[in-house]
């Protein structure tokens, strides 16, 4: 598949990651059978396109909570696309290496230095996200 159209994927991905997408969707925008998509889409991006969608999701909660820090967990996870509150806090942790209630301390607390080291953590996970969106190469490319 051609890098314009993983773009298009990605950026159909990035921009209705709340909405409850399926692989059959993606593989009819893209005009291809559900494994090539996912093969050629991991292959480009080095993530599934579910994966790409919970790293969106999560970055998305992140910036909610730096935003909105007394906004409840439930509403975050809601808001942002999450299935449960479960879900989203073993994503959220498996991201920025702590649990979003953790990372709310950290614009909550009143401790600059703490909000400081959480939003050098969630620029660094955005950042993730828009090169991997931006890089267009494929893994062979990258090595």
């Amino acid at each position: 598949m051609p890098t314009a159209a993983f773009t298009r994927i990605a950026q159909l991905l990035t921009n209705r990651c709340t909405d409850r997408l399926t692989l059959a969707d993606l593989a009819a925008f893209a005009g291809m059978p559900k494994t090539s998509l996912t093969r050629q889409f991991n292959d480009a991006y080095r993530l599934s396109p579910m994966r790409w969608v919970w790293l969106v999701r999560t970055v998305m909660a992140a910036e909610l909570i730096a935003a909105t820090p007394t906004t409840p967990l439930r509403a975050v996870a809601a808001a942002c696309g999450f299935k449960s509150q479960a879900h989203f806090c073993r994503r959220f942790a498996a991201a920025f290496h702590e649990s979003p209630t953790r990372f709310r301390r950290h614009f909550s607390g009143g401790n600059p230095s703490h909000a400081l080291s959480a939003a050098v953590a969630l620029k660094q996970a955005i950042r993730k996200v828009n090169r991997v969106h931006r890089s267009g190469r494929t893994q062979k490319d990258q090595v």
